[in-house]
């Protein structure tokens, strides 16, 4: 995943059990030039989302790789720093 320098409004990271194996959004950052990224976590799984809207409309998903939680974390605190990959 590549990302542009980041200037995210970004949400701290709280890490809570998911309930019935569903996908929750854990955290949420904006980076400067608009575009939305997304922390989620199903059951022991992390996947950082890359959301692309064109004129309001949700137009593309990017994923990450699954990853466990410490590679996930060190994934999300890259993109908030503008160094993720």
């Amino acid at each position: 995943m590549t990302v542009a320098p980041a200037a995210p409004d970004a949400q701290p990271i709280t890490w809570m059990n998911p309930r019935h194996g569903q996908a929750h959004i854990r955290a949420r950052a904006v980076d400067g030039g608009g575009m939305e990224y997304e922390l989620c976590v199903s059951g022991d799984t992390y996947v950082v989302r890359r959301l692309t809207y064109v004129q309001g409309r949700l137009r593309e998903v990017h994923e990450s790789p699954d990853a466990v939680r410490d590679v996930a974390e060190r994934l999300w605190a890259d993109l908030l720093a503008g160094r993720a990959r």
